[in-house]
């Protein structure tokens, strides 16, 4: 067979093995997941006393005038709600007193170290221990309770739309002497409801 012959046949021959294989065909189907939305739950801590229900911030909880030494005390319940649609896992609570002393007694210091804490409970547990006398007064006061920047963990907060009670007695302690009258503390009592126990 002739050379140029051999060639042009091998030439014919892989031009039909291209033509036949550029002409293969193969079936695809393309399928979608469509309307993935991804949307934050919400965190929100609401708060209830005796005369406002359910909102974010209240005023005037516990408020007492003409207190007198060893007298009665102060006694009113902050109810503590998360109405969101994240679990919380707990609170921590704390005071900021800003005190209005007379000239008498700013030596001395302010009345909040005066003004006792007998009765602390969340969840009708009682919670004073978990407060530091850092006055070294022999009772908790509101001034122990400024302790922390954020405060103290007083328990768990874990369930939605259900109300946590916290209850708090104030009076002016007995030791509270004449260079305090006419004297007054303004104090500001903040919630924190923390998602996670390492908060």
């Amino acid at each position: 067979m002739n050379r140029k012959i051999f060639f042009s046949l091998m030439s014919i021959a892989t031009a039909l093995v291209v033509g036949v294989g550029g002409t293969f065909a193969y079936f695809s189907d393309v399928g979608t997941s469509t309307g993935n939305v991804f949307a934050s739950g919400t965190f929100d801590l609401k708060l209830t006393d005796d005369n406002e229900v359910a909102l974010d911030n209240v005023s005037a909880t516990w408020s007492g005038s003409n207190m007198a030494p060893g007298g009665t005390g102060v006694t009113a319940t902050l109810n503590l709600e998360n109405t969101g649609t994240v679990a919380g896992d707990h609170i921590h609570f704390k005071a900021t007193n800003t005190p209005t002393d007379n000239p008498a007694a700013e030596d001395l210091g302010s009345m909040s170290k005066h003004l006792e804490v007998t009765v602390m409970t969340y969840d009708a547990v009682n919670i004073l221990p978990l407060f530091t006398d850092s006055n070294g007064n022999g009772h908790i006061d509101l001034e122990d309770l400024q302790s922390g920047s954020d405060g103290v963990n007083i328990g768990a907060l874990t369930n939605l739309n259900s109300n946590h009670p916290l209850v708090m007695t104030v009076r002016l302690d007995s030791a509270t002497d004449n260079t305090y009258q006419g004297d007054q503390v303004s104090t500001v009592f903040t919630a924190t409801l923390h998602q996670n126990a390492s908060q």
